[in-house]
């Protein structure tokens, strides 16, 4: 998938379903945290960067609605507001949506690190979303635990939520401390 991606000569079109346009956003989304892609030169980085980004603007040209679209547009945009706008699109058009939702919440809090406010209510509701399933509390523990940078937030958040979801998340990171 990196040599394709990053092969700027092979011309990659967006598939027409749903299920391909899904898969290939996952490829992206996938890419974007493999070891196998921060090992590459930094050209073949870029470029994978620069395909993702061309394939989700590309999707969102036919159907503006693709929320799949929007999170990828987010992960890889480089423009901070243009980034921020993609975050709070996606969650416009899928608050739902699991990986999405963490895909969201990782962008998010790379841009608060940044001074931009923006997608600030869809980092609140992502997490509230999260938390309403095992998957979801199991991913923020993990988050919890590897990023000490997004404790306070993900704390301040979650401190607002009924008792039962606040005892869950903490059996949670406890169960990761081990």
């Amino acid at each position: 998938m990196i040599r394709l991606l990053s092969d700027t000569s092979e011309t990659i079109d967006i598939p027409f379903s749903l299920r391909g346009k899904r898969e290939v956003f996952e490829a992206c989304a996938a890419l974007q945290s493999s070891i196998m892609l921060s090992i590459q030169t930094s050209e073949t980085r870029s470029n994978v960067a620069a395909r993702c980004l061309e394939l989700a603007e590309a999707a969102l040209k036919r159907n503006p609605t693709l929320s799949a679209a929007h999170v990828i547009k987010a992960s890889y945009e480089a423009d901070l507001s243009e980034a921020a706008n993609a975050i709070t699109a996606s969650w416009e058009t899928a608050p739902r949506d699991g990986w999405e939702a963490q895909l969201r919440l990782l962008r998010g809090f790379e841009l608060q690190a940044l001074g931009v406010t923006a997608a600030d209510r869809v980092i609140e509701a992502d997490i509230v979303t999260l938390l309403q399933s095992q998957s979801g509390r199991v991913w923020l523990a993990q988050l919890y635990w590897n990023d000490p940078t997004v404790q306070p937030a993900l704390i301040r958040i979650i401190e607002t939520r009924p008792d039962r979801e606040q005892a869950a998340f903490l059996t949670q990171v406890r169960r990761n401390a081990r």
